[in-house]
């Protein structure tokens, strides 16, 4: 968590956390598809994603808590636990030996209230913690330091910014990321709720997940989801292109003169 935020006493408008990730990494098996895959099983549930370059980063989800218990049951019991989860980590399973592989991530989402002061903006985790529900945090932070960018660029060297100024970038993205919060908890509502006891239902629920995943149009949503509103232009001055670089080294040389 933030030790800013805690020092500088900022409090959350809302805090939900109900699940965690156990993370670990596999190699892709020949054949593997590099898209996202979800895996609902009756006992384990949970993410196999693509991870680069030849790797594949799998979360199991568990109800918060439930992984220490799954730890004093032994490795033994841990790893036909992970057996049944998808046939793919099958060979991790039966080389497991200690708990090492694994790292715990709790599946927190957190909207802090204001997120600014006289001379100090949070931004990303700080701000607005996203859980690892479609794997979107950084992305979202990404999204919000570049506004934070557009906000400070042209205040930066006229003294200190307060907090009025500071306040639009939460003005510009608060909107956005309570929308991601909603979709997250919507999607750990899924992931989390009992099997269903209806036969058609246990079996037709993966195959519509399979179709959604499998979709031309998901890239497309995906894009919207990650990054939420489309965000300002950017400016010229975070440019890498040789013009824009061009024209910050004659603005900058016009300011000295």
């Amino acid at each position: 968590y933030s030790a800013v935020a805690k020092l500088g006493g900022f409090k959350p408008a809302y805090e939900h956390h109900n699940f965690d990730v156990i993370w670990f990494t596999i190699e892709q098996p020949p054949g593997w598809s590099s898209t996202l895959h979800v895996s609902l099983g009756d006992r384990v549930r949970g993410l196999l994603l693509p991870k680069y370059p030849h790797h594949i980063q799998v979360g199991i989800i568990l109800p918060t808590g439930e992984w220490r218990r799954w730890r004093q049951d032994g490795v033994a019991a841990v790893a036909e636990r992970i057996r049944r989860f998808d046939p793919v980590v099958a060979g991790f399973a039966d080389s497991l030996k200690d708990f090492t592989p694994f790292f715990p991530l709790e599946g927190l989402i957190r909207l802090i209230d204001d997120w600014a002061r006289d001379g100090l903006l949070l931004i990303g985790d700080a701000a607005h913690t996203m859980s690892p529900a479609g794997a979107i945090g950084v992305n979202v932070a990404i999204a919000s330091a570049a506004v934070a960018a557009q906000v400070l660029y042209p205040k930066l060297g006229t003294g200190p910014i307060l907090r009025d100024t500071l306040s639009e970038v939460q003005r510009l993205r608060e909107a956005d990321v309570r929308t991601l919060h909603r979709l997250q908890l919507g999607a750990q509502r899924v992931l989390l709720a009992r099997p269903s006891r209806n036969p058609i239902l246990r079996r037709l629920r993966p195959r519509l997940m399979r179709l959604v995943l499998g979709s031309p149009l998901l890239p497309r949503v995906q894009r919207r989801i990650f990054f939420g509103a489309p965000l300002p232009p950017l400016d010229p001055a975070f440019s890498f292109r040789e013009d824009a670089a061009q024209a910050r080294l004659a603005s900058s040389s016009a300011q000295r003169a």
